[in-house]
């Protein structure tokens, strides 16, 4: 793309995210996170300035948590910040010790980014926490990202019949796929540089589209049913047996809190039939059903390279980790094809095994405990709404949140706490689900024009985390 195309694009993109930011931090943060799509689609217009190059990305994934810190930081010496001791201090390790382990990190850059990939999501976090301070605004957040999807479907529908890719304007990306839906060695990445972008979002626009389904006073329910057919078509296209299985969870997991127990039943008997009567499902499928060793796309051998670099480490690697992203070198011998000068790495796909290995026994006990923590919280308040008359729609949103909780859990063994399109949204909903119910009653009880309501720990059925 001509500079003189690309320049104008950045400036301006930049500075609308400046001055909206300016004018309402928490409100600029809330439309951001539901624009990450559309700003996720000029991940290749850049800006050279030196030896930096200036995109919208890196504005919004490396700026905007600073500038939000600080946001974030001030408000909490007005309203009281929902963490206590020790899970505060927990969140606040982790990111230190993920810190510390980037200036111990073979391939500085990368690990820069990755830290902000990393702690923006627990400051996007207290974002939401300020930001969530009615029933309301939900809504609106669920709005805004449902029906933005549809410009991200138009880069499918477009790569899928031929009509225009990036390739077409001369920007390569990441298309080889091992499996593919029709026996197609291709994944459909639309604006994207990857297929896997691509399907991040629809771990959040599922559960939305569910919840607006689901609730009594949608008007033109229609138009959810229809993203959410949208949403099929994504998943269908995605080129990913991962997506299809962690798509097929988030529903089922649904049906099953919301005791839609036909649904679920009806679910599980259309997989049962479609893998023992459909030739593609059972090859597509094959490795898996038959616990082959190359499951995971030969991710196994990534995984064992990445455990075996851990066993050999000394004590004090084991505990500490041996820096961010280390285990990058120990995946190199795997393809000896390749060239590294230029300073390329190799992913081990996984922060089970990545974390382990380059934040030690430290590292990956924190961020365990974190997982844990946030687990256990959703858990007590859908145990609380279920005990106590709540309305449903209350409920609803609690329910949505652990929705994308199955899909965090289960990619542990991916990328759950480094994909800003997944773990922004994610991150910044926990800002709502996180306060104990009773806050949202008493906040519709409390004049518009009044301050917004402390959080009573006494209201908490939990100890006040």
């Amino acid at each position: 793309m001509d500079e003189s195309i690309r320049v104008p694009i950045v400036l301006i993109g930049v500075s609308v995210i400046i001055i909206n930011f300016i004018r309402s931090p928490l409100v600029a943060t809330m439309y951001i996170i539901a624009l990450q799509k559309v700003i996720d689609i000029l991940w290749f217009i850049k800006v050279p300035l030196g030896s930096f190059d200036l995109s919208m990305q890196r504005v919004v994934y490396t700026v905007l948590p600073l500038a939000l810190l600080m946001v974030v930081v001030g408000r909490g010496r007005k309203v009281e910040f929902p963490l206590k001791m020790p899970m505060k201090i927990v969140l606040t390790v982790f990111a230190i010790c993920v810190g510390v382990n980037v200036f111990r990190s073979p391939f500085l850059s990368d690990a820069i980014a990755d830290f902000f990939k990393i702690a923006g999501s627990y400051i996007v976090f207290g974002a939401g926490w300020y930001y969530f301070d009615n029933e309301e605004k939900f809504d609106q957040f669920a709005k805004l990202f449902i029906f933005t999807y549809l410009i991200s479907f138009v880069g499918l529908i477009l790569q899928l019949t031929g009509i225009f890719q990036l390739a077409d304007i001369g920007v390569a990306q990441q298309l080889a796929s091992n499996y593919g839906v029709e026996g197609r060695g291709e994944r459909y990445a639309g604006f994207y540089n990857d297929s896997a972008t691509q399907a991040m979002y629809l771990y959040t626009l599922i559960p939305l589209c569910l919840y607006m389904l689901e609730k009594r006073n949608t008007d033109r329910k229609w138009m959810y049913y229809a993203m959410l057919g949208v949403a099929g078509l994504a998943t269908y296209f995605s080129f990913s047996r991962g997506v299809w299985i962690s798509v097929g969870l988030q529903i089922a997991f649904w049906l099953l809190l919301n005791r839609k127990f036909l649904g679920f039943g009806a679910i599980i008997g259309l997989v049962f039939v479609g893998l023992t009567t459909n030739e593609f499902l059972q090859g597509f499928f094959s490795d898996i059903l038959e616990r082959q060793t190359v499951a995971g796309s030969g991710r196994d051998a990534l995984w064992g390279a990445i455990t075996t670099s851990f066993d050999n480490g000394t004590v004090v690697e084991k505990i500490f980790g041996q820096g961010l992203l280390s285990h990058s070198l120990t995946l190199q011998p795997l393809f000896p094809d390749r060239d590294y000068s230029s300073g390329q790495r190799e992913k081990g796909h996984s922060d089970f095994y990545e974390y382990l290995h380059d934040l030690g026994y430290v590292g990956f006990a924190l961020y365990a405990v974190i997982v844990v923590w946030m687990t256990w919280i959703i858990i007590n308040n859908i145990a609380l709404l279920g005990r106590r008359k709540y309305p449903k729609e209350l409920e609803l949103k609690y329910k949505v949140w652990a929705v994308m909780l199955v899909f965090y859990v289960i990619n542990i063994i991916g990328y759950s706490s480094r994909w800003p399109s997944f773990t922004w949204p994610f991150w910044f909903i926990a800002g709502l689900v996180f306060k104990p119910p009773q806050f949202f009653m008493q906040q519709a009880a409390v004049n518009p024009a009044d301050e917004v309501i402390d959080v009573n720990p006494k209201l908490s059925p939990q100890p006040y985390y």
